[in-house]
């Protein structure tokens, strides 16, 4: 006897793998997402990467160079099937930086060059003093503040991939010294031409002070004595430790001012001492000068007009009269008119014992 069975056995479709990527030019290190669709097989799905781990779909790979990337799936009866997707991995842009002065006094003016030399690039150059950022392929930038500053450099090719140069501590900018002084007595005249200065400054470690006359000091706080009126050209250059220098100058004015002194005795013996009697000053003109000696009668004993502020120069009464006598032992009289440096007139008078 013979009995006949018949089964329906269902097979699968075929394992049919897609896969996909979002973009396939990137630049080295960028996200690209593989995105696999799976139809046939037997479900569930297992799913594995080009290292040969398990992942779950989408994949999210950083390629840094040209080349298939590949994603395998297993059905539950074991059958797989690889599925390959092409990435192209643009070149990064090679440059670099330089400096032509690194270190200086602030205000520091930096001349920077990239070194790629490739008209296609694009930079962006950050000073690291929170200044403007810079475009050009080789900036001028001046650092006002000292410091130490970190510079970067980012290039952009044209495929639009970037490269960020960093040079940490790159640029030091020392601090200048600030110069400043005060001077006393503020108004100074020719009587007393001696000033003494104040060296206010800061940040200064060494000094040189030019007061105009030719003379000089390292003094910090010197004292001066000016050799006439006028106004005097006073510098002061303030150096740091780190060799930064600050100048200052202030017009100092020792002021014009007259004197008129004769003596009250004299003794006209031709012993070579006190021989003269010579009126002298200074500020006095010697234009419209008169000098007159009287007698205790009030008659005119000698006169002159000559005056000068060398004394080597000035008339001077040597005892004699007029008439050329040697006067008696006694007291004079003397009276002067003179003009001041302002043409001032001026008149006093006097007394002198021979």
């Amino acid at each position: 006897c013979t009995d006949i069975a018949t089964v329906n056995i269902n097979l699968p479709q075929p394992l049919v793998l897609s896969l996909t990527q979002n973009t396939d030019s990137i630049c080295a290190g960028e996200q690209v997402m593989l995105s696999p669709s799976v139809s046939g097989g037997m479900p569930p799905y297992t799913f594995i990467d080009g290292t040969g781990s398990v992942v779950i779909p989408p994949l999210f790979i950083y390629p840094n160079q040209t080349g298939g990337y590949t994603m395998t799936v297993i059905d539950a009866c074991g059958t797989q099937i690889t599925g390959t997707v092409m990435i192209n991995v643009m070149p990064s842009p090679q440059s670099g930086a330089l400096y032509n002065n690194g270190s200086g006094c602030e205000p520091l003016e930096v001349h920077f060059v990239e070194l790629s030399g490739t008209d296609s690039l694009s930079f962006i150059w950050d000073f690291g003093d929170n200044e403007n950022l810079s475009l050009s392929s080789s900036p001028v930038h001046v650092y006002d503040e000292p410091g130490l500053y970190t510079v970067t450099l980012t290039v952009t090719n044209q495929f639009g991939c970037r490269t960020t140069y960093t040079y940490n501590d790159w640029i030091s900018v020392y601090p200048a010294p600030e110069a400043q002084f005060t001077w006393s007595p503020e108004f100074a005249t020719i009587i007393e031409p001696s000033v003494t200065f104040t060296n206010m400054s800061t940040n200064g470690t060494l000094y040189i002070w030019s007061f105009g006359d030719g003379d000089s000091s390292g003094i910090v706080n010197p004292t001066h004595l000016f050799p006439g009126a006028g106004s005097w050209p006073v510098q002061l250059i303030a150096i740091s430790n780190a060799g930064c220098r600050d100048t200052v100058m202030y017009p100092l004015e020792i002021k014009e001012e007259w004197t008129f002194y004769t003596p009250t005795a004299y003794s006209p013996d031709n012993n070579g001492q006190n021989d003269l009697f010579i009126a002298f000053g200074h500020g006095i003109q010697s234009s419209g000068f008169e000098l007159v000696i009287y007698d205790r009668w009030g008659m005119t004993v000698w006169s002159t007009d000559k005056y000068s502020e060398d004394l080597e120069m000035t008339e001077g009464w040597d005892g004699r009269s007029n008439n050329g006598k040697i006067v008696p032992v006694g007291v004079y009289t003397w009276f002067v008119r003179f003009k001041d440096f302002k043409g001032r007139v001026h008149e006093k008078t006097g007394a002198v014992t021979v």
